[in-house]
């Protein structure tokens, strides 16, 4: 060529791309957890840092409206959101499946899902909490009453026909 090139090419390659993917913690929660402080964490990874990535929360149940919110992707190119339940009056109307999708700079949008459950059926139920049955040692004392109660039962109605007899 004729001309000097107008700009000096780079030593160092460009960086790969980040990967992109959607991080939701956690993916079911009890309705008191997300009425209360903790609430679904959602983490969108991938998108063009310093740009506005949006979060649409659709919700399943009929009860609550979609709604949306923005962040912005941070340096390591990653948009952070938070959702919770506003009105602990309510607690029931949140019940539900929830589809989340993020749209930002750097690729297609990304979506994913959490559910919120009603208390007692969430992570971890089954494990001796709740209203769930006695089983094990602390069913004994409650078979041995009916038990004693059944013998004494039995018992008085003997005495009961000797007495006619």
């Amino acid at each position: 060529p004729t001309d000097d090139p107008t700009d000096d090419p780079t030593d160092d390659p460009t960086d790969d791309p980040s990967e992109r993917s959607l991080n939701i913690d956690p993916t079911t929660i009890e309705v008191d957890d997300f009425v209360g402080k903790a609430g679904v964490q959602v983490a969108a990874a991938g998108c063009t840092a310093d740009t506005t990535a949006t979060m649409t929360v659709d919700p399943q149940n009929g009860k609550i409206e979609k709604f949306e919110q923005t962040a912005t992707a941070d340096a390591d190119s990653v948009a952070k959101f938070g959702v919770r339940g506003l009105e602990k009056s309510a607690a029931d109307d949140y019940i539900g499946a929830y589809d989340v999708t993020v749209d930002c700079e750097g690729g297609d949008p990304l979506t994913g899902s959490f559910d919120v459950v009603a208390e007692g059926d969430g992570p971890g139920a089954g494990d001796g909490g709740g209203d769930l049955p006695r089983t094990g040692n602390e069913a004994l004392p409650l078979v041995i009453s009916a038990g004693a109660l059944i013998l004494l039962g039995v018992i008085m109605t003997m005495g009961a026909r000797r007495r006619k007899a």
